[in-house]
């Protein structure tokens, strides 16, 4: 959005991070059929850090992964909780996006494609309302998103929808593979 261009304009003076991954808790809710009736599973955000692993929720190393939410690519990702570590999975990409307002007070509404992560067939958007905001007093930025949608995952329908929290610390060293 438009805080980018922000800091070549002020230039050091403002110290808005270049990327940062906000935590979320997606609820999420996929349907089958059972016994001819219609039937709801709740998967949580570590069963979807596990699908993106391909091991199983309960695998130790779940803990050391998180959903995020990058305010700077603006993707729904999976990244390991440690300084340094690439993208583990990237779940979402920038359809389109239309933002209103002026340098410090942006906001946006967004729409994304949730992608395959390749061993699940994944089809579907959601719509995100996003919020960045600056304060020269304070020297403080800040990012919300708050976002729902459909999709399919291997033929089950699905709904999605999260608010970010606050920005992962990233500054812990990780733990030995």
């Amino acid at each position: 959005m438009k805080l980018t261009a922000l800091v070549a304009v002020l230039g050091s003076a403002v110290a808005l991070p270049a990327s940062a991954n906000y935590l979320l808790n997606a609820k999420v809710t996929c349907y089958d059929v059972a016994n001819d009736k219609l039937v709801s599973n709740k998967p949580k955000s570590e069963d979807l850090i596990a699908l993106c692993l391909g091991v199983a929720p309960t695998d130790p190393s779940v803990a050391d992964f998180a959903l995020t939410f990058d305010s700077d690519t603006r993707e729904l990702h999976v990244v390991r909780r440690c300084i340094n570590e690439p993208v583990q999975c990237q779940l979402s990409t920038q359809l389109s996006c239309d933002s209103a307002g002026q340098d410090f007070n942006v906001d946006g509404a967004c729409v994304y494609q949730l992608l395959d992560n390749g061993a699940h067939d994944v089809q579907g958007t959601m719509l995100c309302k996003e919020t960045e905001r600056y304060s020269l007093k304070t020297h403080k930025y800040s990012f919300k998103a708050k976002c729902a949608g459909g999709f399919t995952l291997d033929g089950h329908s699905c709904s999605i929808a999260f608010t970010t929290g606050k920005a992962l610390d990233d500054s812990s060293t990780c733990p030995a593979p």
